[in-house]
């Protein structure tokens, strides 16, 4: 079970009509002319911990799901806390490598304390733009680096470490995308993480075929991750095992009622 919060990508208008403003961690709009959100305080902050981790605990304790995977990705709350583009706080939770990391930790420590490491896992897009939270380089190489290191050194049991690959954008395909890759590579955050450690691997993410996931985990273990190809092609094991042709996934019928573009030939 995925848990997250919006942060300053919530809908205005539904906030507005549940009586509730847009908050984030800082005061950045998403976009240029976008409603900037208000920063959350000190305690805001803190209160949130607590909403992630009775949702864990809801999961795990009183659902029965297997775990829960904390979704620091793709310019949600938790990918805003982390990103100089949407944190502009002046505490001990912006400002910094450091400071920016420290929410992230100390959430993984208040869920990990409450259903268990090995319950746990987390997922980065560490160079996705979407939602407008990719920082320059010189920023976002630094900060991936130390938080999923100190991830590693302080929870060591934790389930996985789930990475978007470069060449997807949030939501969008981009062009050729097994292939576009904009130059980067997950390579040091896998060996930041101690490689395809035991009990704790890394999980590979975006627009991957059997072929380019075969490679992948020859390379460097772990697994990969399919997603919209199982939305496409429910009986997606048995297709890949066998190499028969996938069905195409319609992103337009993802998020609507009825059958339309979840019904698929067996």
């Amino acid at each position: 079970m995925q848990i997250f919060a919006a942060g300053r990508v919530a809908s205005p208008d539904v906030l507005k009509r549940t009586g509730h403003n847009l908050a984030s961690p800082g005061d950045i709009p998403m976009n240029e002319g976008d409603p900037a959100p208000k920063m959350m305080s000190r305690d805001d902050m803190y209160r949130y911990l607590e909403t992630f981790t009775n949702a864990a605990k809801n999961a795990v304790i009183e659902a029965g799901f297997d775990g829960v995977e904390i979704h620091c990705a793709n310019g949600y709350f938790l990918d805003q806390v982390i990103s100089a583009n949407a944190n502009n706080r002046t505490d001990e939770f912006g400002g910094s490598v450091e400071n920016r990391s420290r929410y992230i930790l100390m959430l993984i420590k208040s869920v990990t304390e409450a259903i268990g490491q090995e319950k746990t896992g987390i997922r980065f897009s560490p160079y996705a733009d979407f939602q407008n939270v990719r920082m320059p380089d010189d920023q976002l190489e630094p900060q991936f680096m130390h938080l999923i290191t100190a991830i590693k050194d302080q929870f060591p049991k934790m389930a996985y470490l789930h990475l978007i690959e470069p060449r997807i954008q949030g939501s969008g395909e981009v062009p050729n995308s097994v292939e576009s890759s904009q130059g980067k590579s997950l390579d040091h955050l896998r060996e930041a993480w101690g490689g395809d450690r035991e009990g704790s691997p890394v999980f590979a993410a975006g627009g991957h075929t059997l072929g380019t996931a075969q490679e992948t985990i020859a390379e460097h273990g772990g697994a990969v991750v399919f997603g919209r190809a199982f939305l496409a092609n429910p009986d997606l094991p048995l297709r890949l095992r066998h190499r028969l042709e996938l069905n195409k996934a319609n992103r337009e019928t993802f998020y609507t009622n009825g059958a339309e573009g979840k019904s698929f030939p067996f």
